[in-house]
């Protein structure tokens, strides 16, 4: 159990649904450290939310991740949605051996190509980005809390 921004899930039951889903963690604006020591991966993943607009800081003993608002969006929204997206086609378009026997890089190399290429395509068509979309009557209906939210800072 590792934090993460999103998790593309096969098969996932919650109440009367079941069948594959997508889940996108709850984030805070609190800095997020990450070590010096990173893997070639985590550079390039370094530099994906540098590209999001998050605020790197190179201390003596870690990176320090600050988040917005607005980057947070970035991530979760136009990069990690899309790339959870890409692990469900990446998945159907497999068999089940060949799923298995594909490396956790292999897959999310996929994952980042398919994302970068469908946020390139979505811009170029003019529908991302878009403007944050709040119905407060239907959160409080639902059972949330409009303070657990950041939606009134804008992007």
């Amino acid at each position: 159990m590792s934090p993460v921004w999103g998790r593309a899930i096969f098969y996932f039951e919650a109440n009367a649904f079941n069948g594959s889903a997508i889940i996108l963690e709850a984030q805070e604006l609190a800095p997020i450290p990450w070590p010096l020591s990173l893997s070639p991966e985590r550079v390039r993943e370094l530099e994906r939310l540098a590209e999001d607009g998050h605020q790197i800081h190179r201390g003596q003993r870690q990176y320090d991740i600050h988040p917005s608002f607005a980057s947070l969006r970035n991530t979760v929204l136009y990069r990690t949605l899309l790339h959870e997206v890409g692990h469900h086609v990446d998945h159907r378009d497999c068999t089940e051996e060949t799923w298995n026997t594909r490396t956790s890089s292999q897959k999310e190399d996929f994952a980042h190509r398919y994302a970068a290429e469908k946020a390139r395509l979505l811009r170029a068509a003019g529908v991302s980005p878009f403007p944050p979309m709040v119905n407060q009557v239907e959160m409080i209906a639902a059972g949330l809390r409009t303070e657990w939210f950041a939606f009134h800072e804008r992007a």
